[in-house]
């Protein structure tokens, strides 16, 4: 008996809906207080209801919607529109998390770590502008105004459309102890400045190194009393307590400074830099005292309502006096047990960052780049050598793009100087599997680039995106596609859209690691119709074993073409909400082969209908079989298009079904719902 699959109840995402929504993605972490939801348009839409854990919690007439919320939390969000005629449709419904853990960290302290990995939802590094590496895009950036001296800067927080703005640092603090030293009086001339025609930013007041709470914090209380408090949006805090930490000293804290201050302004509090100090990373005690801290401290603060936003302000493990309050090393990234912690304490239940899909890293290297990587155990040849390559332009004879990769570390492939974009390609001769490309780029270096790859040299798809990357002599950057992302091509381009100088592009050296591609030897052999299920189903062929390797798992790979995905998407494990795998059990196994080859098996897998409008049955879907072999690899059919209606379109033409009886359920309840004039073919 085929097996039965079906997209309703649990499934409902997959539906053919007419809402799609585009941000926040499926799984995406977000940060506290004000976050943006946006969908595609939809025709003859009267208004859009927005519903978050089953709550209507408002509605918009235009494509986004900003919602506030503090709840730490895995929250369920769905958009519906209200069509003219009183009808609805809806959205997939989607999960997303809401956490206030953040990072206060500048560029040179967070080269090394992955905020994701860290599971921090934002972050600010004490300036307008965002850190350079690539994975800090995942989480949201907050800029700060840090003295009266960069005021010049908050156009650029205006002209960013930045949601939230920082304003000044410690300006109760001395220059020597990081602050921005500015009197009250000095403050207030220069706070009009942040309050100026077009001001689309929500504005927290000056961050002091003294709570206001406290006695000592005149330098705030005297701002709050002499400033319009309608100008302030939110608190931002400092706090450090020396040689004293432990759970005792966060109840403290939680009680003395952020209760307290939160009671004398009624405004959303932010702590944006705090840990205990006094303690080296060599004093265990301290150690254990500054992790029951983080611990009680941050339960405290995901469970207060008012508190909109934290980020720990990590030391340095070779800090002699606050290194037990450090959460990495600044020189490796190597994670210390606070660092540990710092992970699994501040998060939503139940959430799981996503596998990258790549990852990027950048540094300096002087060498040619190896033959061959070892990763997880398995070894990939770069497949640059013995490719041939081209460039979009080339400054002479001599450097040439075949410089790039001529095993010469002194020679280079050089562009036309000031023009963008510029490109070079590789040509692997036949498509392969990447898994690596790493570049050694002269100073004249991109700042911007991306990584395509293409079957025909003509239709190129983005599998990488770098940016913001400064010039360094002999700069080595490194792409790692994760193990769920399967890139193959035959063409390999490096797609330059910035420059990081004044002059052009310029290569050393670069690798393209990977491995034959294995395309699965089976097939989608047919798509049929089943008038009795109403559903599409599918029949595809696998051999037991694939390359001498028993399969061990084997089943399909169904995704909603129109909602959105690359093909890259289409693999086993795929974060993308459009896309699913489903496994093959011995209930769908044939007792018939539809296969060539006598040792195929061939299997039949069902999917009941989303429904039997027009849009249900004109949704375009893709299809592509999948196995698992007895080593760990992953291997792929080829990818086929489909609608239902276009399988009933040619199963009625062809007069394909069994009965008169299914012919004409084609024609009456799937061709004429889409196409009024379709017309009747006889069976």
């Amino acid at each position: 008996m085929p097996e039965q699959m079906t997209f309703n109840g649990t499934e409902q995402v997959y539906a053919a809906t007419a809402v799609k929504i585009t941000s926040p993605t499926d799984g995406k972490l977000l940060a506290a207080g004000y976050n943006d939801f946006t969908w595609e348009s939809v025709a003859d839409t009267q208004k859009y209801n927005i519903y978050v854990d089953g709550k209507n919690v408002g509605t918009s007439t235009t494509t986004s919607f900003r919602y506030y919320t503090t709840s730490v939390a895995l929250h369920k969000l769905k958009v519906e529109s209200v069509q003219s005629n009183g009808s609805t449709v809806s959205s997939p419904e989607i999960t997303f998390g809401i956490s206030k853990k953040g990072l206060a960290v500048n560029e040179t302290m967070g080269r090394h770590i992955d905020p994701v990995e860290l599971k921090a939802s934002w972050y600010y590094g004490w300036s307008t502008n965002p850190h350079s590496y690539t994975n800090y895009n995942q989480i949201e950036f907050v800029p700060m105004i840090w003295g009266v001296g960069n005021d010049g800067e908050i156009s650029k927080v205006i002209d960013n459309n930045y949601k939230y703005l920082l304003a000044y640092n410690e300006p109760d603090m001395g220059y020597e102890y990081g602050g921005s030293n500015t009197s009250v009086d000095v403050v207030l001339q220069h706070w009009p400045n942040f309050n100026v025609a077009g001001r689309n930013y929500i504005l927290g007041s000056p961050a002091p190194a003294f709570s206001p709470s406290w006695g000592n914090g005149t330098w705030m209380q005297e701002f709050m009393n002499r400033v319009d408090q309608s100008t302030i949006d939110f608190i931002p805090l400092h706090c450090y307590y020396n040689n004293y930490s432990g759970a005792e000293a966060a109840r403290t804290f939680l009680a003395d400074v952020v209760d307290k201050t939160y009671e004398m302004y009624h405004k959303p509090i932010w702590i944006t830099e705090f840990a205990p100090s006094g303690y080296g990373y060599n004093d265990a005690e301290g150690r254990a005292k500054a992790k029951a801290f983080l611990e009680t401290a941050f339960e405290g603060l995901d469970e207060r309502p008012y508190v909109e936003r934290y980020s720990w302000f990590s030391y340095n493990t070779d800090d002699n006096n606050n290194g037990a309050s450090a959460l990495w090393t600044n020189a490796t990234g190597e994670l210390t047990e606070l660092g540990r912690a710092f992970i699994e304490c501040g998060n939503p239940q139940g959430y799981e960052p996503p596998e990258p899909e790549y990852t990027f890293t950048t540094s300096t290297r002087n060498q040619l780049l190896p033959d061959s990587v070892s990763i997880d155990s398995k070894t990939y040849a770069d497949l640059a050598k013995g490719a041939s390559i081209s460039a979009t332009s080339e400054i002479d004879n001599n450097n040439t793009a075949k410089k790039a990769i001529d095993e010469n570390i002194g020679s280079r492939w050089e562009s036309v100087q000031k023009v963008d974009p510029q490109d070079v390609v590789l040509d692997l001769g036949e498509s392969k599997l990447i898994k690596k490309v790493d570049i050694i780029w002269e100073a004249a270096c991109a700042q911007n680039y991306t990584v395509e790859v293409s079957e025909d040299g003509q239709n190129y798809e983005q599998v990488a995106e770098v940016k913001g990357v400064g010039s360094t002599q002999n700069r080595y950057d490194s792409l790692l596609f994760g193990s769920d992302m399967e890139v193959v091509g035959r063409y390999i381009k490096i797609h330059g859209t910035k420059r990081a100088t004044d002059y052009g592009y310029s290569i050393y050296d670069m690798a393209v690691y990977g491995e034959k591609y294995n395309k699965i030897p089976n097939e989608i052999y047919g798509l049929q119709y089943s008038t009795s299920r109403n559903g599409f189903r599918i029949i595809s062929n696998v051999e037991a074993q694939i390359d001498g390797k028993n399969v061990v798992e084997y089943g399909n790979i169904l995704g909603i073409k129109s909602n959105g995905y690359s093909a890259n998407d289409m693999v086993v494990g795929s974060n993308n909400q459009n896309v699913r795998s489903f496994k093959s059990t011995a209930a769908g196994l044939s007792e018939v082969s539809y296969s060539k080859s006598a040792s195929a098996n061939s299997y039949i897998m069902t999917f009941v209908d989303n429904g039997t409008t027009s849009d249900a049955y004109s949704q375009q879907y893709a299809i592509r079989a999948y196995a698992i072999l007895s080593d760990g690899t992953k291997v792929y059919s080829d990818i086929v298009d489909f609608s239902i209606y276009s399988i009933a379109d040619s199963l009625y033409r062809e007069k394909s079904m069994p009965t008169l009886q299914q012919h004409n359920f084609l024609f009456n309840n799937i061709l004429k719902v889409v196409n009024n004039n379709y017309q009747a073919v006889q069976y």
